[in-house]
């Protein structure tokens, strides 16, 4: 079942586990039900299966615990970490991965602290912004590198594209690019080829050459239904809307990404979704649907609100307001202040269309 989640024969890995289920529970196992749970919740995770991936996890580490096994604790929380990260729940799933670090640095299980470091690195985008994840992300590089895991090594180098993207450095991002690319290939890991061709035509955008952005997206969005369509199809979406400029086409992309949303996703395509949809619709105009979308991201994080998604929601009003016509004092000091934080943590890309309104204001 685990040679069958690296391959993404999810189907097979499920069947596979259920027959060990089984015997693991006839013979009462712990530490062999701790570790089925936990590739269970696992496989739901890229399906966008959410609670079912919590339940999972949240099984594991009550046998972990039962029998007495560190290593698989450490692993349970790792797990817990994830079906937090698909929830959106980012703060927990955070403080999820720093404990199973924690655990494993002083029990010296250095191949799951190589994974939870990475996931440390993932989840801190949305509480402290693209420098911190950037910094965090290579750390991740590093010790996965260094030990040979290289699904590891893949998505650190995923998080840390991701950050320089958003710092609006896409060409350092080049060889982080070249490198996840490879180990895709090398690993069988075709899951993760759709996110790393969405993030590409993010870059293609910056760099104007939107015909190609949105070539890539479309194979994104099409890989993405074959390989797991909870995880990267509404990201791949978004991306679509974001780089065609054929009207018809960007509301046919929001609405597909409005419809994997509701059908079940990872929280982080919530997270990219909604901040796209606004600035899309802010560049038409269409004020209203930018504050509808800035109310789905704000009733998305009501559970758990995050700095990421305030900052994104607050951005989103302020401007859609400057829009209407705003030059209250209100309006504007709010946008100086979104100006500040986006400078502060590294969110430059979203720095341009403030900077545009405040020297228009």
């Amino acid at each position: 079942a685990a040679g069958m989640r690296v391959l993404d024969r999810y189907d097979d890995a499920l069947a596979a586990l259920g027959s060990a289920e089984g015997a693991a529970t006839r013979h009462e196992l712990k530490q062999e039900l701790a570790q089925i749970h936990h590739l269970r919740g696992n496989l739901y995770f890229p399906l966008g299966r959410i609670e079912e991936c919590l339940e999972e996890h949240k099984k594991s580490l009550k046998f972990a615990l039962e029998s007495g096994s560190e290593e698989a604790e450490a692993q349970a929380l790792s797990g817990l970490g994830d079906a937090e990260y698909a929830r959106g729940r980012m703060a927990t799933s955070h403080d999820a991965f720093i404990r199973c670090v924690e655990l494993c640095r002083k029990h010296g299980f250095g191949r799951i602290e190589v994974g939870a470091l990475m996931m440390v690195a993932a989840t801190l985008v949305y509480l402290e912004g693209a420098r911190a994840t950037f910094d965090a992300g290579l750390r991740a590089v590093e010790a996965a590198a260094r030990v040979g895991q290289h699904r590891g090594e893949l998505n650190s180098h995923v998080c840390a594209f991701f950050a320089l993207l958003e710092m609006d450095r896409a060409e350092e991002a080049v060889p982080h690019f070249e490198r996840s690319e490879a180990l895709v290939r090398q690993l069988g890991a075709w899951r993760f080829e759709p996110t790393i061709m969405t993030f590409r035509a993010r870059a293609m955008i910056r760099q104007g050459r939107g015909a190609e952005a949105v070539s890539i997206s479309r194979k994104a969005l099409e890989m993405s239904g074959k390989t797991g369509p909870g995880y990267n199809s509404a990201r791949a979406a978004g991306t679509i809307a974001l780089a065609t400029s054929d009207p018809d086409e960007r509301r046919w992309a929001l609405q597909t990404g409005e419809r994997y949303l509701s059908q079940g996703s990872v929280g982080h395509n919530h997270l990219y979704f909604y901040p796209v949809a606004i600035d899309v619709m802010l560049s038409e105009g269409d004020w209203d649907e930018a504050e509808r979308y800035a109310a789905a991201l704000e009733d998305y994080t009501r559970p758990e609100p995050l700095p990421w998604s305030d900052f994104f929601i607050a951005r989103g009003r302020a401007l859609a307001a400057f829009g209407r016509g705003g030059r209250d004092a209100a309006t504007i000091d709010e946008l100086r202040r979104l100006r500040d934080e986006a400078e502060g943590i590294g969110f430059t890309t979203s720095l341009p269309a403030i900077e545009e309104v405040l020297k228009a204001g």
